[in-house]
């Protein structure tokens, strides 16, 4: 692939000979893209396929249209004066033109995403001051946001925090196993029936998953595995196919999939299509012929999927690759649960991450989490949809991985501290702690706890409310001088 820039830096185009692929980028003069075109020299004199986008006046993501000899589709976005998402709208034209229900979002004073309403279906999400999704029929999250039930489905974790079983209401059950660093490498799924699938995972020295290995109930077995680009996975193999994934540069937001049988077979490009967020949501040949396509979801990201025969499409949020077989998104350092709208193990960068060790983002239609560890902004236009992004992600997990531990030396003493633990539990109770010792000319020991309880008759909001603290603290250790 040979990448085409101007100026300094700025993405121009692509070129791939091997695929006789041209991508041509209109830029404005914010050196943002505003028509994508798409051609293969085979030729037959084939019509590029077009993707043009236009800007609000603050530079988000008004209206994306597709042209191509065998499709068109329109999306469309509205926001507040806060900027947050309000409406979408996305209409396909192949044969009889079709238009999806108009998609309109609800918010609370923090930003989060409480209801939506997809044409005549409307969905809540009640959440408590710590930001987890409750509902009539769930019981109350624990101090460390761990949700006991949701919806009917119920949830065990292991002294870790780690989800360990989780059951429907239909008695399906599924079991999870986790290594030292509370990764997930075992999995059995155990239908209402009684049949069960079994799912092995392996990691290579960086955290990544490398591949998995899956036992049917049938008594087939299937492997997987997968090739890196960083934190991006860029190659799933399988026995029949190898497919490769090219994403814009500097991020995680899918541009191009090339499929190849594991013989000699031609070589098969497809073009995502993605939504404001980054989400694909077709997958389309050079010439505009439908492979796959969706509707968006709120926290599952697609639903209501249609393909040809043999073409499934795993890429959910950025940085997500669905499993089949137990419908949870790998996301890079965790696994996120599409049901629950969170991840089932606690962020390993701790409370740098965010205040719930469980959360996902507040909001799924404004924010992206590539990586499984912190939250980020998402919508194009901002600083994390640009060719920067896998950089300014990089630095900022370096920051917040070196932020909870320092150390200095000078005059012949050593320290260390580590500081700055908090967590906000659903009754909005706040704990912190702080440890600390150095070696020197003399020797210093100590730790230390504290703790907030605020209580607020108001949700959490921007401003000013009232609310009853209490705080204490306490701390021990030896000094030898």
């Amino acid at each position: 692939l040979n990448w085409h820039t101007y100026g300094s830096g700025h993405l121009h185009g692509m070129s791939a000979p091997d695929l006789h692929l041209e991508i041509a980028l209109d830029p404005d003069a914010l050196h943002r893209e505003t028509q994508r075109r798409l051609s293969v020299n085979t030729g037959d004199h084939t019509q590029p396929l077009i993707l043009e986008r236009g800007y609000t006046a603050t530079g988000q993501l008004d209206h994306l249209a597709l042209r191509s000899p065998h499709r068109a589709s329109e999306q469309h976005y509205q926001y507040d004066a806060l900027g947050r998402m309000t409406f979408r709208t996305q209409q396909h034209s192949q044969g009889q033109g079709q238009t999806s229900p108009t998609i309109a979002y609800n918010y609370d004073k923090a930003g989060r995403l409480i209801a939506s309403q997809h044409g005549h279906d409307a969905h809540r999400y009640p959440v408590d001051a710590a930001g987890n999704r409750s509902a009539a029929s769930s019981s109350t999250p624990n101090a460390t946001n761990q949700l006991a039930q949701l919806n009917g489905t119920r949830y065990r974790y292991d002294s870790a925090g780690n989800l360990i079983h989780r059951e429907h209401e239909s008695g399906e059950r599924l079991t999870l196993g986790y290594d030292g660093a509370n990764r997930l490498v075992t999995l059995t799924r155990t239908t209402q029936r009684g049949s069960t699938t079994h799912a092995s995972y392996r990691y290579d020295g960086l955290g990544r998953r490398i591949s998995k290995t899956v036992r049917h109930t049938d008594g087939t077995t299937a492997t997987t595995h997968y090739g890196w680009d960083g934190d991006r996975i860029i190659r799933e193999e399988t026995n029949n196919q190898r497919t490769t994934v090219v994403y814009e540069p500097g991020s995680f937001v899918p541009m191009l999939r090339i499929d190849q049988g594991n013989g000699n077979e031609e070589k098969h490009l497809s073009a995502y299509i993605t939504d404001a967020l980054g989400t694909p949501l077709q997958l389309l040949s050079p010439n505009g012929q439908l492979r796959w396509l969706a509707e968006p979801d709120d926290w599952a990201a697609v639903k209501s999927q249609r393909a040809v025969r043999g073409v499934t499409q795993p890429i959910r949020f950025q940085g997500q690759w669905h499993d089949e077989e137990s419908g949870l998104y790998y996301n890079r350092h965790r696994y996120y649960d599409p049901e629950q709208g969170r991840y089932i193990s606690q962020d390993p960068i701790g409370l740098n991450g965010g205040y719930n060790l469980y959360q996902y983002a507040a909001s799924p239609i404004m924010e992206v989490d590539p990586l499984g560890l912190s939250g980020v902004y998402g919508l194009s236009g901002s600083r994390y949809s640009q060719p920067n992004m896998v950089r300014r992600m990089s630095e900022e997990l370096e920051t917040s991985l070196s932020g909870g531990l320092t150390g200095q030396a000078f005059g012949g003493v050593a320290g260390v501290s580590a500081s700055h633990n908090k967590i906000i539990a659903p009754n909005g109770a706040f704990n912190s702690s702080t440890v600390c010792w150095q070696l020197g000319a003399g020797v210093y020991a100590g730790g230390g706890g504290s703790g907030t309880l605020n209580l607020s008759s108001d949700p959490v909001s921007p401003g000013v409310s009232d609310s009853l603290g209490a705080f204490f603290s306490g701390g021990t250790g030896p000094v030898v001088a």
